[in-house]
This record gives C-alpha cells, sequence and structure tokens, in this order.
C-alpha cells in the first residue's frame, strides 16, 4: 500500500502546478489554505504532518506560516524535518507565497537547508493562469556548491511549463506543450471544481470532489489506474474549525485505513 501511495503522490505531483509546493496548500477551485489565511483575523498557521506506519504514529514535518507585516497578499514559511523524514538530506526549508487578489499563487520561492545550516538550493516559481488554471510556469534553480566553505559556488538553472489551455462547456483541458501525451481535465460547476481527470505515460487519475452544506471541500477521492488496469484509491476528508478554517486532513487507503494526518493550528 505504501508503493501505491507513493505512486499516487508522485503521479499528481508529475502534472500538478503545485508540484514544488508543501501539500498544505490543499487547494480548491476558488481558494486555498493560504489565502484562507491571509482572510482570517489570525497571523499564523502552524501545520504537523504525521504519517501512520504499521499502527505507529510518525511525525514527518512541522511547517509554519506566517503573514507579512508589509505585504497583504505574502506568507512566508519555515519547514522542519525530522529524522524519520528526511528528503535529500534536507533538514529544514524558509520560503514565501505571493499571491494574486483572487487567492492563486503568484509565486512561490523555497531555499533548502541541510546539516550545519548549510544551504543546498533555491527554487523560484512565477505563474501564470488562464480559465483558473496554470498556463505557464517560469521556474529558477540556485545550487549551491560547497556551500560554508571559500570555494562555494553557485549553479543558476532555469526552466517552464507551458500549457494550452481549451474551454468546453463545463469541462477544462490543459495539455502540456511539451508532452501532448500529458494532460488534465477539470469538471466545473457553480464555480466548485467537481472532478479532476490526469493522463500521463499510460497512467490516468481520477479525482472527485464533494462538498458539505457551506461550500467546503470535505473529501476528494483518488482512483489511480495504469493501461493494465486499477492500480489503487486513497481518499482525503478535510475538517474545519468553528471559523471555517482546515483544521485536520485525513489520508485513508482503500480499506479505510489511516496513512496520514495533518493538525492545523492558528494564532
Amino acid at each position: 500500500m505504501i508503493k501505491i501511495l507513493t505512486l499516487l503522490t508522485l503521479f499528481t505531483a508529475s502534472i500538478s502546478f503545485a508540484q514544488e509546493m508543501e501539500d498544505d496548500l490543499i487547494e480548491t477551485w476558488s481558494s486555498n489554505s493560504m489565502a484562507s489565511l491571509l482572510n482570517s483575523q489570525y497571523k499564523k498557521m502552524t501545520v504537523v504532518t504525521n504519517r501512520w506506519n504499521k499502527g505507529d504514529v510518525v511525525p514527518e514535518l512541522i511547517s509554519t506560516y506566517k503573514k507579512s507585516k508589509f505585504n497583504a497578499l505574502k506568507i512566508s514559511f519555515s519547514i522542519s524535518y525530522t529524522e524519520q523524514y528526511i528528503v535529500e538530506e534536507r533538514e529544514k526549508s524558509n520560503g514565501k507565497y505571493l499571491l494574486y487578489g483572487n487567492g492563486k499563487v503568484q509565486k512561490y520561492e523555497r531555499t533548502d537547508i541541510g546539516s550545519k545550516n548549510r544551504m543546498m538550493g533555491t527554487s523560484y516559481h512565477s505563474y501564470l493562469y488562464k480559465h483558473g488554471v496554470l498556463l505557464f510556469d517560469r521556474m529558477r534553480f540556485k545550487e549551491y556548491v560547497n556551500a560554508g566553505s571559500v570555494e562555494m559556488d553557485t549553479i543558476v538553472s532555469y526552466d517552464s511549463l507551458a500549457y494550452t489551455i481549451n474551454l468546453v462547456n463545463d469541462s477544462i483541458f490543459q495539455i502540456d506543450n511539451l508532452s501532448k501525451n500529458t494532460c488534465v481535465f477539470y469538471v466545473v460547476k457553480n464555480n466548485q471544481l467537481v472532478e479532476k481527470n490526469n493522463f500521463i505515460n499510460g497512467y490516468s487519475e481520477n479525482l472527485k470532489y464533494t462538498y458539505n452544506d457551506f461550500g467546503q471541500l470535505e473529501m476528494v477521492v483518488y482512483n489511480l489506474k495504469s493501461d493494465e488496469g486499477k492500480l489503487g484509491k486513497n481518499v482525503m476528508k478535510i475538517s474545519y474549525n468553528s471559523f471555517g478554517l482546515i483544521s485536520k486532513t485525513e489520508y485513508f487507503d482503500k480499506a479505510n485505513a489511516l496513512l496520514e494526518e495533518k493538525i492545523f493550528e492558528y494564532k
């Protein structure tokens, strides 16, 4: 099951505009957790991510997001990785989001830091949208070589992702301009995303979204298939506090076993 969850995660990340962002974003069609924080009375959001492994709780990371005092559309963040969840020798990350007025992410920046505060690299993203989906992602990467020594050097590289966006009735088609075999189509009704289908390299993923009586996203069902048949199913459930902010997300497998949870707190 862990293999299926990993495959689902990698598949989604490979076609998602938020592939370099932390998954605390929890985006719906018209908003996300960062936009909700900006529009709330709170100044800070902390997210604790726990993973379940054979019945044991394994803490993975703690993320802290803070509003800017000078820019109403900016959020800075810091992430601490536990010993059980070290990614590419990364011990912590710092960065920021800059949002458009409609809540979509305009810019994203993240610097990864290893042991002894050794800077590993920084990624920068700038986003453009059309009909509410990603049209263009301009990327810049800095890799710090021999960080912390007199021989430290910086390698800068550039990349981009561009899409063709077609609007057909209630569906929006997003086609990768570099790989015509990679595409996504969204079904939107009453300004709510109700279904999303991803296709890439012989795999397809269907996501279905359900909402509560307040119009808040409460569940996402993921179904992943290959040319050879069905591979797996995951479910994400979302809870909210009395102020309408996300308080918890839970990820379950097809047997309804809890795989991961995120606890959101605000101050």
